[in-house]
């Protein structure tokens, strides 16, 4: 989530809210309470697009549904709440939830990328509200320094539960099927290349390396081709 701005209070209802924002609003919802957003800072943005590549891959592979991205709107019906995630996943049995300007209820996979500000907000607030609405999988990404770099929360039984490594460290996606990460990919100076040469489907292996360390990819090109 992107640091707040520091500004005078504004309370709105619902329909006040909508009426003043726009695309270029970043701004949430909370208890009737305006909170608006700054333009997120360059670590924020390159871990979401980090994370934007290997999904659109992923999800152009398997056309298992969608993704968006902020500036975008999760209404949250159960905590009467607008919010604005990061990263949000729709399967493709979800997507009655998606009109054009929102998303409306408990779709399949949030993720919020933690800021100075928002460590709070990301890991307490929200992680109770999305674990309210029912949302299946709750990404929390804390690339600051000395902090985890990922943790990747399924819902179980109504409550949020850590998914585990396994024994090479993967952190595997209990919604997204064969999608993977890593927690040492958030937590170093540099983000891996999410294109390594070797793993392009259809090209030959060329010589030289990816830049930074190289990155597996979530699903291998057999793997894509297997039905």
């Amino acid at each position: 989530m992107q640091s707040t701005l520091r500004s005078e209070t504004t309370y709105l209802t619902y329909e006040q809210f909508l009426q003043m924002k726009s695309e270029d609003t970043h701004a949430e919802w909370v208890d009737g309470e305006v909170i608006w957003f700054m333009p997120p800072e360059r670590t924020h943005q390159e871990v979401l697009r980090f994370l934007s590549y290997l999904l659109e891959e992923y999800l152009h592979d398997t056309g298992l549904g969608e993704f968006l991205f902020a500036p975008f709107e999760l209404f949250l019906t159960r905590s009467n709440t607008s919010r604005e995630p990061d990263l949000i996943v729709v399967l493709r049995e979800n997507l009655s939830r998606l009109t054009e300007d929102r998303a409306t209820g408990a779709v399949d996979v949030v993720a919020e990328v933690i800021s100075e500000d928002s460590v709070h907000r990301d890991s307490v607030e929200e992680f109770l509200e999305y674990e309210r609405e029912g949302i299946r999988e709750y990404w929390l990404i804390d690339p600051l320094q000395g902090h985890k770099g990922i943790t990747i929360f399924s819902l179980q039984d109504g409550s949020y539960i850590p998914v585990l490594a396994d024994e090479e460290g993967w952190l595997n996606s209990t919604v997204l099927p064969r999608f993977r990460l890593k927690r040492e990919w958030f937590t170093g100076e540099h983000l891996p290349d999410p294109r390594p040469p070797s793993r392009r489907c259809g090209d030959k292996v060329s010589g030289g390396s990816a830049r930074n360390r190289p990155l597996p990819r979530p699903l291998s090109c057999e793997e894509r081709r297997t039905p």
